[in-house]
């Protein structure tokens, strides 16, 4: 999983058309959406019942911040 989502994402240097880019991009989120649930499974097995919560909330604000920080430098990289 982790491997297709970072040679999705590594071959967007290249990309020349709309139709690769958005290709390249849905190829890394299908990685992605791989890769979330195989997270949460992990979890699941390496925590117990009374740490799994907290753990889990630290995973799901940790992607929340990981967004929003890309959207950030997303914008900032575009519009200055």
């Amino acid at each position: 999983m982790i491997l297709l989502g970072q040679v999705g994402s590594f071959l967007v240097l290249w990309v020349e058309s709309y139709w690769q880019l958005f290709c390249l991009r849905a190829l890394t989120g299908i990685a992605i959406g791989g890769a979330v649930p195989i997270v949460f499974s992990m979890i699941g097995d390496m925590y117990s019942a009374d740490e799994r919560p907290t753990v889990t909330a630290v995973v799901g604000i940790s992607m929340g911040v990981g967004v929003g920080f890309g959207q950030v430098c997303v914008y900032t990289c575009v519009c200055v």
